[in-house]
């Protein structure tokens, strides 16, 4: 999997418990050098960062649920797209978060675990071609 048909950078934020396995990031080193993946741990500074303009895309750990909510409320209107990846994700979870503003919902966990890079090419693409939208 390449980023080659994007920008040569891609920034990528992703939130999980300090205790995470990894598992996001993981699946998201698959894109390749291109793709720069900054970790954090709280709502907050995921708010922070993603409405500063710097970034593609946001993957949220569905273990931090009430962040996920957090960080889609704010980032309503001119976030980045938000993703939440997690092992327990099903239709009825799925269906939850796209009511509540999620881009996509992830589980992550199966051997190849290649979905979570597979949906963020693609919603870094749509978010690309939006912000180019509207800068014409």
């Amino acid at each position: 999997m390449c980023l080659k048909a994007t920008s040569p950078e891609v920034r990528i934020v992703v939130v999980e418990p300090r205790t995470a396995a990894g598992g996001a990031v993981a699946a998201l080193q698959r894109l390749g050098p291109e793709a720069r993946l900054e970790v954090l741990h709280d709502a907050e500074a995921c708010i922070a960062r993603g409405l500063s303009g710097a970034v593609d895309l946001v993957v949220v750990d569905l273990a931090l649920a009430d962040a996920c909510g957090r960080i889609l409320d704010a980032f309503r209107a001119d976030g980045p797209p938000l993703v939440i990846a997690g092992g327990r994700v099903d239709d009825e979870v799925a269906l939850e978060w796209f009511r509540r503003g999620a881009a996509d919902c992830v589980a992550l966990g199966g051997a190849p675990d290649e979905a979570l890079a597979v949906v963020a090419l693609e919603q870094i693409r749509r978010w690309r071609a939006i912000r180019e939208r509207g800068a014409t």
